[in-house]
């Protein structure tokens, strides 16, 4: 086959405190922002956060220093920036 990308992935074990703190993450944005699709049942989306404090979790074992992860103010702008 051509023209095939291979993408690595990530790993992690998750720990319930990272899945509390992405939960308290979306809930933050939503009374700073709104939310305009809110289903109470079967909204996930703090699910996007959770992949957040993975990837600065991870960034920061790689020993990278020049990053910033925004939480504040963060619609429509990048989380992070190096």
């Amino acid at each position: 086959m051509e023209n095939i990308e291979v993408m690595p992935f990530l790993f992690f074990d998750l720990n319930e405190t990272w899945a509390k703190k992405a939960e308290a993450i979306r809930k933050k944005r939503d009374e700073q922002y709104g939310n305009i699709y809110e289903e109470a049942q079967t909204d996930v989306r703090w699910v996007g956060d959770l992949g957040e404090t993975c990837f600065n979790a991870w960034i920061k074992t790689k020993g990278e220093k020049d990053f910033v992860y925004h939480l504040d103010n963060a619609a429509a702008d990048p989380n992070f920036v190096g």
